[in-house]
């Protein structure tokens, strides 16, 4: 129940201090999270760490990251067999690819797919 509310905040605040430059602090934000949360077994809460992963990772420049964390979110999106996510799992595949970390600033255009924001 907790996690529901409080989710969305913490992933908000991850990617505010990506944003800000605080790229480690982010990324170890981020690492405690999936931690905590992976073994609850929610592809929908996994699938929405991993694409926090991928917005981070972009921010960043990293493009390594970006693409491990596409990897796991997309194993967890694709799993749930909704169109949606599948489709959402190619958008984020095709930005990933392009490295477009500029469509993660400010209108979180990748984020809360899960959500369904």
């Amino acid at each position: 129940m907790f996690t529901a509310l409080t989710l969305p905040v913490e992933i908000e605040a991850l990617i505010a201090s990506a944003g800000l430059g605080q790229h480690a602090d982010a990324e170890r934000g981020l690492a405690a999270l999936i931690e905590r949360l992976a073994a609850n077994g929610s592809p929908l809460t996994n699938g929405e760490l991993h694409e926090t992963g991928v917005r981070i990772a972009l921010i960043a420049g990293d493009d390594a990251a970006a693409r491990a964390h596409l990897e796991q979110m997309q194993r967890c999106y694709r799993g749930t067999g909704i169109p949606s996510l599948v489709q959402h799992c190619e958008t984020v595949a095709a930005r990933v690819g392009s490295g477009a970390s500029s469509d993660l600033h400010g209108n979180g255009s990748l984020g809360h797919a899960a959500h369904g924001e």
